[in-house]
């Protein structure tokens, strides 16, 4: 054998080897034998696992955030347990950016966390930090956070941001008979409500779409979140008389509740009948008919879907023109509370607060949530308590690091997505810009340390 067969079979070999060892560490990584993964993306550079910034509407040069929200996809090569992110980002005037991940797809809600909170930063109250929670104050009165929660000053006193904060129940006034007061919603909702000691009695009466054949479901939870109870009830398609269900649960203590209604937008419901008079309905109505409500929201958006709906909408008094189907219309009440009444055809109510829905006695069994736009002297608010720590500085970059359990995250074929959130960005005029997404994704190790 000649020096040059030798010289090809040796190159052969090299590169035989060479391509060994490529997906040999191939599969090692996707093993993911250390039991964490890191990526990374930045602006200009393609990465195998997370996506560009999209929609291109809202995003300005591939990274640049002008429009809410904003959002990518991830792509898990294995199963994990935990997903830490980190941003880095430089903030040219959004009071509220947030980051999170799709928790569920229907209704689609994600899971929120802060990158920064410039109405915090800038609040030049009387600041107190305790058990994970910051408390402003707008005349210091409190040294402990812990007497704070003992004091438990009234509700519409208090914001909150990414803290609860309930409202204390004085008395429980309950109807001596039961009442059913027409609704005409259609879908999912959620109310609070107060209930007294003893049996809760709910009937409500609802007919549905003829192609709908998802189930319904109720979930009650107490003030705390705690569960309490949950029924759910099979229909059929085809069926569209009008039906009843009964939601009867004994043994309730006195207190502030929250009842789920998980229902597909299929599910027309006709009336609610119960002893209960202080029910709020939380941040969104789905109307199919005439309704006035209390409102108790800073700011809320009015929407139909047809031109049933364009009617006028009068508001306090105030006459407001729909102009076009599915055209969101805006409207903010300086005082925070006023009478919405509707008129026929569809419409959606949204906006972060309380409606009650005559003759529902209003009632506001949270704190107000700190928004974008929130004025916290015209809404009367002297403490804010919040879970929220400003980001961290690197030059001109700002970094915030953030913790999420990966088993809360929707998956579905192998994606992950994940949201920037930053409310009322185009009104302020501002920008985020986004310098790097690094992501650590992890599981337990292939090899602990009891194994070696």
């Amino acid at each position: 054998m000649n020096k040059q067969t030798i010289a090809v079979c040796l190159a052969q070999a090299a590169m035989l080897l060479a391509a060994l060892s490529f997906f040999a560490w191939i599969g090692w990584q996707n093993l993911v034998p250390t039991g964490t993964f890191t990526t990374v993306w930045r602006p200009g550079e393609a990465s195998a696992f997370i996506d560009r910034l999209l929609p291109d509407a809202r995003v300005r040069d591939g990274s640049t955030i002008i429009g809410d929200p904003a959002f990518f996809f991830a792509h898990p090569h294995r199963r994990f347990d935990t997903v830490e992110a980190e941003i880095r980002f430089k903030n040219h005037g959004a009071n509220i950016i947030e980051f999170g991940g799709l928790a569920s797809s229907n209704p689609e809600a994600y899971t929120l966390l802060p990158l920064e909170n410039q109405l915090l930063d800038t609040l030049s109250w009387n600041k107190t930090t305790g058990n994970g929670l910051t408390l402003w104050q707008r005349v210091p009165q409190y040294k402990t956070i812990d007497e704070f929660l003992r004091a438990r000053p009234q509700s519409d006193r208090v914001a909150t941001y990414q803290a609860s904060y309930s409202a204390v129940v004085a008395v429980a006034e309950l109807l001596p008979k039961p009442r059913e007061v027409v609704l005409n919603l259609r879908g999912a909702h959620e109310i609070k409500f107060i209930a007294g000691d003893g049996l809760l009695a709910l009937t409500m009466s609802y007919a549905q779409d003829a192609a709908n054949a998802k189930p319904l479901t109720l979930l009650l939870s107490d003030q705390n979140g705690k569960p309490v109870a949950s029924r759910v009830y099979t229909l059929s398609a085809g069926d569209t008389e009008a039906q009843t269900i009964r939601f009867d649960i004994p043994n309730l203590t006195k207190g502030i509740y929250k009842l789920s209604w998980q229902a597909p937008d299929g599910i027309i419901w006709h009336s609610l009948t119960s002893r209960l008079t202080n029910v709020a309905f939380l941040n969104h109505l789905s109307t199919t008919g005439p309704m006035e409500i209390i409102v108790d929201a800073p700011e809320f958006s009015l929407k139909t879907t047809v031109a049933e709906g364009l009617h006028p909408v009068l508001f306090d008094g105030q006459s407001m023109k729909m102009t076009e189907p599915g055209v969101a219309v805006p409207v903010a009440s300086s005082r925070g509370t006023g009478l919405l009444s509707l008129g026929n055809g569809p419409m959606s109510v949204d906006g972060i607060g309380w409606y009650a829905p005559a003759p529902f006695v209003p009632f506001r069994p949270d704190a107000l949530r700190l928004q974008a736009t929130t004025d916290l002297g015209a809404q009367g608010i002297d403490y804010v308590l919040a879970t929220y720590a400003p980001p961290s500085t690197d030059g001109e970059w700002k970094i915030a690091r953030l913790s999420f359990d990966a088993s809360r995250l929707w998956q579905q074929n192998g994606t992950w997505k994940f949201v920037f959130s930053a409310p009322k960005i185009k009104e302020q005029n501002a920008s985020v810009e986004i310098g790097e997404i690094k992501m650590v994704w992890k599981r337990p190790a292939l090899f602990s340390e009891r194994s070696k």
